[in-house]
């Protein structure tokens, strides 16, 4: 599996959808929220970066 089909899939599984509400009623014009915490995006960034950099 492609390592941009398996961070996708780790974002889905981490949607917080009250979240995703406030994100979306935050902004004026619509945006395409996924939903996922900072904390959590950055936990899941820095876990394939380093498998990236292993390489």
């Amino acid at each position: 599996m492609r390592i941009t089909k398996t961070i996708r899939k780790e974002l889905k599984q981490n949607v917080d959808l009250e979240y995703k509400k406030g994100e979306e009623n935050f902004f004026k014009e619509k945006i395409n929220s996924l939903g996922v915490r900072i904390p959590i995006t950055r936990k899941i960034s820095a876990k394939y970066w380093q498998k990236a950099m292993e390489k």
